[in-house]
């Protein structure tokens, strides 16, 4: 497909007495537009799972028709018929796929679209609630994150490419992950399995040394943008939705993964002045950490800067997170078999999540928890399915 929707248009009001539309499930017949498009989306993943499995091509080719279908019919019906959740979190799946040549700008898009439905319409958003319960209106965006199980946005990030090589093979961030996981086993498991032909972590970033510097700058600032466009949607559904909003700790958790994977690997191509995000300036974090030159901080002052200068405690909170996490990544780079760096990145991660993300992990003890919230006055929304078919 070419280009993105017009988001203005799919968060314009729908004309006449209904400014939401109607409920697209009450057209029960087998042409119906909203039936269609699950059944696409149905063929379509079934379809990515036998792609994975066996790596045939034509599958990719049928999956990708499902997705463009989705793409191409979801944005008229949600701008002129159905200010759905259901359908936007399809069309997010979608726009990830189907948006060829930036397909995380399709994935912010997304973000964007469903916070600015549920902040223009809510709560006479669509689906309508199940059995009065009001947790059915979001429960599609709960499942692109997932709660109890990875959701279904993992697998086609996944898929994404973080080496752009013109000189030989590239290779996918699934690729990385297991390369990276291989360089934590036992030696001598490690040195079997690439005896037996598993990647390493140093082929993949000989790759990356081979890739333009643009590539990883694109990637940065679109994983970037998906962040904050999904912290966005975090705030906008906590302040509509209450106690129903829906859970995105584990894809937020998973993005800021791959932004610092994407940072990691780029470090050498990317330009001096991008690798950590763009101009110092009012909280902004520069902490001089580069490797060589004496293994340390970067020479000629102490160490480089961290600045909280600003007043605003939001941009404060996150410019310290986002120190600890280039903190984290140095000492990833410089002593990998060090547990430091993954002590700094579970701190991150932790102070990122919600109170109940966050007693869930602590507390493991289901009756417990629940005795905690009550006793908190917190009222927690019922669980999600997190597979999304």
């Amino acid at each position: 497909m070419e280009g993105l929707p017009d988001l203005a248009a799919l968060l314009a009001a729908i004309e006449g007495d209904l400014p939401s539309g109607v409920d697209l499930r009450l057209d029960e017949s087998p042409t119906a537009a909203i039936r269609n498009l699950r059944d696409a989306r149905k063929t379509a993943t079934q379809t990515e799972r036998r792609r994975d499995s066996s790596e045939d091509p034509s599958s990719e080719e049928s999956a990708d028709a499902q997705w463009a279908l989705i793409a191409n019919q979801a944005p008229d019906l949600i701008a002129s018929r159905s200010k759905d959740l259901e359908l936007a979190a399809w069309l997010t799946e979608a726009l990830l796929r189907a948006h060829k040549e930036a397909p995380l700008a399709g994935l912010a898009f997304g973000f964007r679209l469903m916070a600015g439905l549920i902040e223009n319409f809510w709560p006479e958003t669509f689906p309508p609630p199940e059995d009065g319960d009001e947790y059915e209106k979001v429960r599609a965006i709960a499942q692109l994150s997932g709660e109890s199980a990875e959701g279904t946005l993992f697998a086609p990030l996944r898929r994404l490419m973080v080496t752009r090589s013109g000189a030989g093979e590239s290779y996918a961030l699934w690729q990385y992950e297991n390369a990276f996981a291989l360089a934590q086993r036992p030696a001598e498991q490690r040195e079997r399995r690439i005896a037996e032909g598993a990647l390493t972590v140093e082929t993949i970033e000989e790759s990356a040394n081979a890739s333009p510097g643009w590539f990883y700058v694109q990637l940065r600032d679109q994983l970037t943008e998906c962040l904050a466009a999904l912290a966005d949607l975090d705030r906008i559904a906590t302040e509509k939705c209450g106690s129903y909003a829906p859970s995105v700790g584990r894809i937020r958790e998973f993005l800021d993964e791959f932004l610092s994977t994407v940072k990691r690997l780029g470090r050498r191509v990317m330009p001096a002045e991008t690798v950590e995000g763009g101009a110092a300036g009012e909280g902004a974090v520069d902490l001089g950490l580069v490797e060589g030159g004496g293994g340390g901080p970067a020479a000629g002052g102490g160490g480089g800067s961290f600045s909280l200068s600003s007043g605003n405690a939001a941009e404060n909170r996150e410019a310290a997170l986002r120190a600890l996490q280039q903190i984290a990544d140095f000492f990833r780079r410089t002593e990998p078999h060090s547990l430091l760096s993954y002590t700094l990145e579970d701190a991150v991660r932790r102070a990122r999540m919600s109170l109940p993300e966050l007693m869930a992990e602590l507390i493991g003890d289901d009756a417990v928890r629940q005795q905690f919230f009550a006793n908190a006055g917190y009222k927690l929304p019922p669980a999600a399915d997190s597979s999304g078919y």
